[in-house]
């Protein structure tokens, strides 16, 4: 359950953040109707205000149930750890602690671990049975689910190997087709 509540808490930062920037940057370009005691006494004394902070209150509490998910993904720790390792560095994504079958990614961004206000966490969870347990901020953790499918989806062969099992392959096909020619010639 905190780590609900520092969820929510982080994410009403957040919103009282970016009403004292629309606010300072109102009053820097000269658009701001009111004057900075108007605006927090509006903000602080009348109902519109009160309503203001009480849906800010109610949506940062709500945050957590659908800013965040946890996403199970088709890929082996064993096999596919180059690939998921790639998705992470491809999204801006560092190795951070790995205990007891969950390793945890962070933004490798300063600027970015501080938009995000320290919620830059994306956990793996090594479920054993083929399967890994994605979990942190929704956005974050589907466009990572994607590029790993992706990434498992087109892993590359190697060219020798892939060519050598086409020559097999057609091989025995020419041979199936002389096995038939030779069989129909006896007839």
């Amino acid at each position: 359950m905190g780590k609900y509540f520092k969820r929510a808490i982080c994410y009403f930062i957040k919103i009282v953040a970016l009403i004292i920037g629309i606010y300072a940057l109102m009053w820097v370009t000269g658009t701001a109707r009111v004057s900075t005691e108007a605006f927090w006494a509006e903000l602080f004394t009348t109902k519109r205000g009160v309503l203001l902070w009480c849906a800010v209150f109610v949506v940062s509490l709500l945050y957590p149930l659908y800013g965040f998910v946890r996403r199970t993904v088709k890929a082996s720790v064993t096999a596919d750890w180059e690939e998921i390792y790639r998705a992470f560095i491809v999204a801006g994504y560092v190795k951070g602690d790995s205990v007891g079958g969950v390793t945890t990614f962070r933004v490798s961004s300063p600027v970015r671990r501080l938009i995000m206000v320290g919620d830059d966490a994306i956990t793996v969870t090594d479920n054993g049975d083929g399967t890994i347990t994605l979990d942190g901020i929704r956005k974050e953790v589907v466009q990572i689910e994607f590029r790993i499918h992706s990434y498992i989806d087109n892993k590359i062969v190697d060219p020798v190997e892939e060519h050598f099992e086409r020559a097999t392959q057609q091989a025995e096909v020419v041979e199936a087709e002389v096995a038939d020619t030779d069989s129909a010639d006896k007839k």
